[in-house]
């Protein structure tokens, strides 16, 4: 039986990229976002998953940046997302409320950006090898529709890391120094999970959003 997944996925900008791609062979959705407090500052990153046979959110991961900006975080959320997608082998949907991102990975936006050219080229280059052959679609979404931005908000607070899979770049690569917007070195802070330990504060709850 074919699921409509046109009624589990929100409104997407269309584009001719969006037009091409069956929706309705999805097999899993994931939600990215990321934001920095005063950019640059506090920053987190994080994805959540939703499958299509499940019809509900299953797997999150996050990570926490002792200073990063909001480019540099989205850009970290949609990478891991297309890893993830790798790792899973499923037909996927990744949507991002960063128009500029889904344009700049897409290749619809010109990126020039030398630090994010930089750490992020083999993610884009994987990307569109993938969303060649239809595995994958980065979209577009209004904020208010980002499972993710709950995820973001808790995780920047509580300075804490979700990556079971390890989906998610260096934290060198996200990082920005102390006095500058970019930078090529970072702080490494990790304040590890272990997410079968503490199996969703972890992540079922969090997602959920129950605490």
């Amino acid at each position: 039986q074919v699921i409509e997944m046109e009624l589990l996925i929100p409104p997407i900008k269309e584009t001719k990229l969006t037009k091409g791609f069956s929706l309705n062979e999805v097999e899993q959705i994931i939600y990215c976002d990321g934001g920095a407090l005063d950019n640059p500052g506090l920053a987190a990153a994080a994805m959540c998953v939703i499958l299509a046979k499940d019809k509900q959110l299953t797997h999150a991961a996050a990570n926490y940046y002792h200073r990063s900006t909001n480019n540099l975080c989205e850009w970290s959320a949609v990478q891991a997302a297309v890893k993830y997608s790798r790792i899973t082998k499923l037909k996927t949907i990744i949507l991002t409320d960063s128009e500029l991102v889904c344009g700049q990975i897409n290749g619809t936006t010109n990126l020039y950006n030398k630090r994010i050219k930089e750490s992020f080229d083999e993610g884009i280059r994987q990307y569109r090898e993938e969303r060649k052959d239809g595995n994958v679609l980065v979209a577009h979404i209004d904020r208010r529709y980002n499972k993710a931005d709950y995820i973001v908000r808790v995780t920047r607070e509580r300075k804490i890391d979700i990556d079971e899979h390890h989906v998610f770049a260096d934290k060198e690569k996200v990082e920005v120094p102390e006095g500058e917007e970019e930078g090529p070195e970072g702080i490494a802070i990790s304040n590890m999970v272990d997410g079968e330990e503490q199996t969703a504060y972890t992540i079922k709850e969090l997602i959920d959003g129950r605490r």
